[in-house]
């Protein structure tokens, strides 16, 4: 038997940049973005909304450190980091 578990967070967002925290690291995340609004996705901290991913009301998308293929730890993070206002999910991939 093949022990899985889904690695989820779900939020309801106030304004402020807030952070998603993995237990592991990876490269690909799936956020959904169940707001009224626009959302902005970062994969580093402390960026600004122009350096970010925007994701409109109703969409979720997925979001990569690289597509490269390259498997390796420099390109992983335990942390997705979201600006908006409203419930936001976000599910680790990889």
């Amino acid at each position: 038997e093949i022990n899985m578990k889904q690695k989820v967070i779900r939020k309801t967002l106030t304004g402020d940049w807030e952070t998603f925290k993995f237990e592991d690291k990876s490269r690909f995340f799936f956020v959904k973005n169940f707001t009224d609004e626009d959302i902005y996705v970062s994969l580093k901290e402390g960026c600004t909304e122009e350096e970010s991913i925007k994701i409109k009301s109703g969409v979720g998308e997925e979001v990569a450190i690289n597509y490269g293929g390259a498997d390796i730890p420099l390109y992983k993070t335990d942390s997705v980091y979201i600006k908006g206002n409203g419930e936001v999910e976000v599910q680790a991939l990889d």
